[in-house]
């Protein structure tokens, strides 16, 4: 009945972070740009304050200068988003099917299938909406998917390790 339990909270977790994924597909494509600027600058912003107070910088640029750096920031800061964002749903899904009873490589086969699926499905919903499905960004999410699921293999293999030698 545990492993049950665990089996069900694990695939929960999948469908609440597809669920994270298709809400943030769902926003406008600008209102989606304006935030992410939005958050390069309070970063950049923030990144200054804590030089200047460490004595590192003394000069604060001006806000000009801080869109301008935001808005040439914005392509690759989005695209780190979707690679961080597809890392966490590989751990959720090789989680998933390891805790389902799934062993080597068929965990991270099958998991690199769900997720470039859902990857792909997530690409079609935005032609959908307000903003563009791009192949590259599948491209670009496949990316998160393979790192994540090394890191589950590594994580899983270090934990098998230590537990043995108990």
């Amino acid at each position: 009945m545990k492993k049950l339990i665990i089996i069900t909270i694990s695939w929960i977790f999948v469908a609440l972070w597809m669920g994270v994924i298709f809400a943030f597909s769902e926003v406008n494509g600008t209102k989606s740009t304006d935030d992410s600027r939005k958050i390069i600058e309070k970063t950049i912003e923030k990144t200054v304050e804590t030089t200047d107070k460490s004595g590192i910088t003394n000069i604060h640029p001006e806000n000009k200068d801080i869109k301008k750096v935001s808005k040439s920031l914005d392509y690759p800061f989005r695209k780190v988003v979707h690679v961080l964002v597809y890392f966490v749903l590989a751990l959720l899904v090789c989680n998933a099917l390891y805790q389902s009873g799934l062993r080597v490589w068929k965990l991270y086969l099958i998991s690199i299938i769900i997720c470039v699926i859902y990857a792909i499905t997530d690409e079609i919903h935005q032609l959908h909406t307000e903003r563009s499905g791009e192949v590259k960004d599948v491209f670009i999410d496949s990316i998160g998917i393979l790192i994540g699921n090394v890191i589950y293999n590594r994580g899983l293999h270090i934990f098998k390790k230590r537990r043995s030698n108990k």
